[in-house]
């Protein structure tokens, strides 16, 4: 499988925010079982015959069979450049140099190992000591949103879209409100799925996913997915979705799991070519 991938826009920044199953018994590229493949879908309004390009001369996606549409939060939704996750940074380096009683150099070396081992600051503390992910939740996502601008390109932009939209994300659910409510978009989704809803089992858990598609009635293999962290993607691919990486990946290992990249979000949705509602 190609990735098709845009050229010429900087690579967005910022920490990779995915989780792994707090348990450790999923491995990423496990084939999960799933229902067998529906008869032929009808028709969405995306046109099939001039299917969005991420890329000059690269393979096009054909989304004409998609009617559920996935994203990401933070970083997708939004751009990394507005700093919003570099916020909620410091508030995790600060809550982890008061959990584990290290200096501020020491818990930040701690909480990288926590990350890369346990796919989240929440579930290595979760792991290794005594912490209360309720406060945790609370206090890494209150920062400020000045630097978030509203966006009524994205919201015209998500507007557009056939069939049904969903973010997924790690972060709180308060959290998402308010960065949804911020960018302007709240009133254009049917759902959120956040990490409450996960039982703090984050992705790139499969059982999470399955989680999430047995609430909303997703058929994985009508619905694509929006991610800047690449690992979170496949067991997305695993279950049938069409996958998109939003961003460069930020060094982590790329793969077949991925379907197409964008550098942002809205170079990718802007474009798509929809089928006249007449």
């Amino acid at each position: 499988m190609r990735i098709a991938s845009a050229k010429g826009f900087p690579p967005p920044t910022g920490e990779d925010r995915s989780r792994s199953d707090q348990v450790g018994a999923a491995r990423l590229g496990e084939q999960q079982p799933h229902a067998d493949r529906p008869a032929a879908p009808t028709r969405s309004p995306l046109r099939s015959d001039h299917p969005p390009r991420t890329g000059e001369g690269e393979d096009s996606l054909d989304l004409a069979h998609i009617d559920t549409w996935v994203f990401d939060l933070d970083d997708t939704l939004y751009p990394p450049e507005q700093g919003v996750m570099a916020l909620v940074q410091g508030r995790i380096n600060a809550f982890m140099v008061d959990a584990v009683g290290l200096p501020a150099d020491e818990a930040r070396v701690l909480q990288k190992q926590f990350l890369n081992e346990h796919g989240t600051t929440l579930a290595g503390l979760m792991a290794n000591y005594a912490v209360d992910a309720d406060k945790f939740l609370r206090e890494v996502h209150d920062v400020p949103l000045d630097s978030l601008e509203p966006s009524p390109r994205m919201a015209d932009a998500l507007a557009r879209l056939p069939g049904r939209r969903f973010v997924l994300t790690n972060g709180a659910r308060c959290h998402a409100s308010r960065v949804m409510e911020r960018i302007g978009i709240t009133d254009l989704f049917d759902g959120v799925f956040a990490i409450e809803d996960m039982d703090l089992t984050p992705k790139p858990a499969p059982s999470t996913f399955r989680r999430f598609v047995q609430r909303f009635g997703i058929d994985p293999h009508r619905a694509v997915f929006f991610e800047d962290t690449p690992r979170n993607l496949a067991p997305a691919k695993a279950m049938g979705m069409t996958t998109v990486l939003i961003g460069e990946g930020r060094g982590h290992e790329l793969g077949d799991w991925i379907d197409a990249t964008a550098p942002d979000l809205l170079s990718f949705l802007e474009p798509l070519p929809l089928r006249d509602a007449a």
